[in-house]
């Protein structure tokens, strides 16, 4: 580095060489963008939509596209439904389970039901969307869903579906009308789309959606404990491993609740098989308690996206694995929707075993955008 002096012999660099001895990493933008979103609601027949761009316009698709729905019901709600570049036809297919129930498989004027009637006036609805986008095929992707009344009596309902979207011609997405548009009650008081995208090539530039807020990883043995700045959405994950005793089962609690202090805060439904005799409701519980097979699995892995607003119940969908460690033995896996009904947005997340702690090596990651 060529060396300049200013005047009381300061020291002078050009900006390039002034990054080249940064001690902070340079994070590489890879991964998902936000392409567009929009929480205008706009009155279509007796319900509201949002359609994003706003009203009119286009974004331009990326390879992969995640759709994130937030939204909250006035009245009581069937189901809101997703439609591409204004497209109502019947080009649209798809196969949906709620709380486990058989699936149901049909050709329809919508790409995914999100929603469920609970008979409540204060339906909340959140999903992620998952789709490959490639212009030339058709659009398949799926959906995590759920959505609850309010209190922690009221265990969210989870709903699964895949789905497809099959123009008449090589379309890309280019909008996205979230509705109650195709005949189902009920209507929106509030919410929100956002559509991200990320190409498989995905160029250095731009800004990342998902930011990480907040690491910790054990170097003894030990409980789980991140803090960090909130972010209205948040996403989650959470490795664990066993010490030299099996630990049980796992308990995540928020904002520094405890056993006493979070009880009858949270509650949540979850499935770890195929059939609806395997679907469980846990309510007033005091932790989102052990979203995992069972207690004695060495290995647990924990992913879980959800909304973070203030003032809202935090609704969440995530999905689960454990490992026995034999080889000879195939691993766990776990559906659930959960919820917390604390007002505050969750700052802090704490994951600790009934009875014995965590192997070093265990970690909890956290990612956030507003």
């Amino acid at each position: 580095m060529a060396i300049k002096y200013l005047d009381a012999k300061r020291l002078q660099g050009t900006n390039a060489e002034r990054l080249a001895l940064a001690t902070t990493p340079q994070t590489n933008a890879t991964s998902w963008k936000l392409i567009d979103r929009s929480s205008t609601l706009e009155s279509v027949g007796s319900g509201k939509n949002i359609r994003v761009p706003t009203s009119s316009g286009s974004f331009t698709a990326k390879d992969n596209m995640m759709i994130i729905t937030n939204s909250v019901s006035e009245g009581s709600m069937t189901q809101f439904d997703m439609n591409f570049n204004e497209d109502f036809n019947t080009n649209y297919w798809w196969n949906l389970s709620t709380n486990a129930s058989s699936g149901t498989s049909q050709d329809d004027t919508w790409w995914i039901g999100l929603g469920g009637d609970d008979g409540s006036s204060d339906n909340h609805c959140f999903s992620v969307t998952q789709l490959k986008h490639i212009a030339s095929k058709d659009k398949v992707g799926y959906t995590d869903g759920c959505f609850a009344q309010v209190g922690s009596a009221n265990v969210p309902s989870r709903r699964k579906v895949t789905g497809k979207w099959t123009p008449s011609s090589s379309t890309a997405i280019t909008d996205i009308t979230y509705s109650n548009m195709n005949g189902a009650s009920g209507s929106m008081s509030s919410g929100e789309v956002l559509v991200l995208g990320c190409d498989d090539d995905e160029a250095d530039s731009g800004t990342n959606f998902w930011t990480q807020l907040g690491e910790h990883t054990l170097t003894a043995d030990g409980s789980l404990d991140v803090s960090f700045t909130p972010k209205k959405y948040m996403m989650f994950e959470i490795n664990t491993f066993n010490n030299s005793s099996d630990s049980s089962n796992m308990y995540i609690r928020f904002n520094g609740e405890d056993a006493g202090t979070g009880g009858s805060q949270y509650c949540k439904r979850q499935n770890a098989g195929a059939a609806l005799a395997n679907e469980e409701t846990l309510s007033n519980e005091n932790a989102i308690e052990n979203p995992t097979y069972t207690g004695s699995d060495d290995h647990k892995y924990v992913q879980s996206i959800f909304c973070n607003e203030t003032g809202q119940e935090k609704l969440g969908t995530g999905q689960s694995t454990g490992n026995s460690g034999t080889a000879d033995d195939s691993p766990r896996k776990m559906e659930f929707a959960w919820k917390w009904i604390g007002s505050a947005q969750v700052s802090r997340i704490t994951v600790t075993s009934a009875s014995n702690p965590y192997g070093a090596g265990s970690s909890i990651r956290v990612w956030g955008s507003d």
